[in-house]
């Protein structure tokens, strides 16, 4: 749910790749048939919007591990200017 919560954050164009790639499994070769953009446009979203959710989780997420070893994440709760 926490990661869900951040590719809210992310433009249309990014979690559109993201989602296509991680959770359908196509290659970059099928997104860029499916959204008419070039393979090279396809790969450069795609960094940049692994990167960018990467810096979203580090601002929004606690990730830890639960007593079985399975990564957990929680929304971080920040702390109100006094």
């Amino acid at each position: 749910m926490c990661v869900q919560r951040c590719l809210d954050f992310l433009s249309d164009r990014y979690r559109a790749v993201i989602l296509l790639h991680e959770a359908h499994s196509l290659t970059a070769v099928e997104i860029a048939a499916l959204l008419g953009e070039s393979v090279g446009t396809i790969k450069i979203r795609l960094h940049r919007a692994r990167h960018r959710l990467q810096e979203i989780m580090q601002i929004g997420c606690a990730v830890s591990q639960s007593a079985t070893g399975v990564p957990c994440c929680e929304p971080k709760v920040l702390e109100k200017d006094p």
